[in-house]
């Protein structure tokens, strides 16, 4: 019996109680019986899987966390594999190397390092936000048109591209 129909019958059972003017025969009383002990399993077994799957709502939680720590571990040696990797193609004049499996190279990229603050900045080279901040799109537009800016330059770097 399901716990739904346990409920269902402990009521009908309660209904032909009243019925008998609240008088509670040794029949209705077997039935109330077995009505409440099938109800406590029931419900204790419910309990049970209730329990079993906070247990394993831990468990998930803890190999999450698990996995979070390895990612940032994975990440954190991929990015040192890239820097090594760049490192010795740039020592050794190669831009590129192609293998049987994969193509690496290095590519060009040109970013805006700003080492002034932004309120040394001429206002058009800077953008508002909660906070002030050098506008690296304006100052890298500038450099490469020939302005001079204190503290700013074009850097270029290299980046590990797999194909």
């Amino acid at each position: 019996m399901k716990l739904y129909e346990i409920s269902s019958a402990y009521r009908e059972v309660m209904a032909r109680v009243d019925e008998a003017d609240g008088e509670l025969n040794a029949a209705l009383e077997a039935e109330l019986d077995a009505l409440g002990g099938a109800l406590v399993d029931k419900v204790e077994s419910c309990g049970v899987v209730m329990l079993e799957l906070d247990a394993e709502a831990a468990a998930l939680k803890a190999e999450i966390d698990r996995l979070r720590a390895r990612l940032r571990v994975t990440e954190g040696s991929r990015e040192r594999l890239a820097d090594y990797v760049r490192r010795c193609l740039s020592e050794s004049g190669e831009r590129k190397v192609k293998g049987p499996r994969l193509t690496v190279s290095l590519r060009a990229s040109t970013s805006v390092r700003v080492d002034v603050e932004a309120e040394a900045l001429p206002e058009a080279m800077r953008r508002t936000k909660t906070v002030v901040e050098a506008d690296k799109a304006a100052i890298k537009a500038a450099l490469e048109g020939g302005a001079t800016l204190l503290g700013c330059e074009l850097v270029t770097r290299d980046s590990v591209v797999l194909r």
